[in-house]
């Protein structure tokens, strides 16, 4: 026993920062990291002690191959991360492999950036247009201010919809727009309150919002924030309406409840049936919805959904 809780402690103190992080985007690493090389993982876990740090400090040595942004003089450099970590988890440095490296420099050492999401190991057929991604970004950042760096970086993020390997980040781009913007306080807490997001709402074209609809439609990308959805469908209310029902209906036939509530809600803009209304008006005014009888629940939500879809 005694064997046991000296094993937990010593967990404990190597990994008492241990909380899960809401991912960070590629514009954001990009915002936090002075330096972005691509390059070959020589050695992987290596440690060195100094007088100024209290136990000896994890690093690996990259072959710098190419700078995406920044400049160094070295070929070869140790950059020094977390490994201890395991959740959020640290940098992962994979020896002999080609990695992309975010970091910085600090007290004279480089040091990773973003965790787990300062190393990334992307398919060789994908890393040429990642690449330049990431330069036409910095690029970005570096010639432009205020409205114009705003405008161009949110056509960089929606053009990343199109993008292998892209997508997903783009789409946390975009929700992390939305909820700061719209979303509650306990949405924005969710999110990395250290970094700005891209004022995309601000800048987006018809086109932009004509994309990330159809995206949306095709279910290859969700909006967190169901009430900013409708800014997307403005013209559109059609469209609107058929895309609140399917996501509904999905939900009910998935047993998925904790959402009925709000698409009820935003359903509610709209000239429902006597029955309907009834229905809605006993869902609002139910607290907590996992309360009440499951399937009776279920079975009065699919008879919402014929009401209205009769409409």
């Amino acid at each position: 026993m005694k064997y046991l809780v000296t094993y937990i402690f010593i967990l404990y103190s190597f990994n008492c920062l241990s909380y899960p992080i809401e991912p960070i985007t590629l514009n954001e690493m990009i915002d936090i990291s002075p330096f972005i090389a691509y390059g070959k993982v020589t050695s992987s876990y290596d440690t060195i002690s100094f007088k100024d740090s209290k136990r000896p400090l994890s690093y690996a040595t990259v072959k710098i191959e190419k700078m995406l942004v920044g400049y160094l003089e070295e070929e070869k450099i140790k950059i020094f991360y977390n490994a201890n970590y395991i959740c959020p988890s640290p940098a992962n440095f994979v020896e002999d492999k080609m990695v992309t490296v975010f970091f910085d420099k600090k007290d004279g050492r480089y040091r990773t950036t973003g965790l787990s999401y300062s190393t990334k190991y992307i398919p060789e057929e994908n890393k040429n247009l990642y690449h330049q991604r990431i330069i036409d970004n910095a690029r970005i950042k570096d010639l432009h201010t205020g409205h114009e760096k705003e405008k161009l970086l949110t056509n960089w993020c929606i053009k990343n919809l199109d993008i292998n390997g892209l997508k997903n980040d783009a789409e946390r781009e975009i929700n992390k727009a939305l909820l700061s913007q719209f979303g509650s306080k306990e949405d924005r807490f969710m999110f990395n309150s250290n970094f700005k997001s891209i004022d995309i709402v601000n800048n987006w074209t018809k086109a932009h919002r004509q994309v990330i609809r159809q995206y949306l439609i095709e279910g290859e990308i969700k909006i967190r924030n169901l009430k900013s959805i409708k800014l997307l469908f403005t013209d559109y209310e059609n469209e609107y309406r058929n895309f609140i029902i399917r996501a509904l209906s999905s939900d009910i036939n998935k047993g998925h409840l904790y959402r009925i509530k709000a698409y009820t809600e935003l359903l509610f803009d709209m000239n429902l049936p006597s029955e309907a209304i009834i229905i809605y008006e006993e869902i609002a005014h139910t607290q907590n919805l996992y309360k009440l009888d499951r399937d009776k629940l279920i079975s009065k939500m699919q008879r919402f959904l014929n009401l209205i879809s009769k409409e």
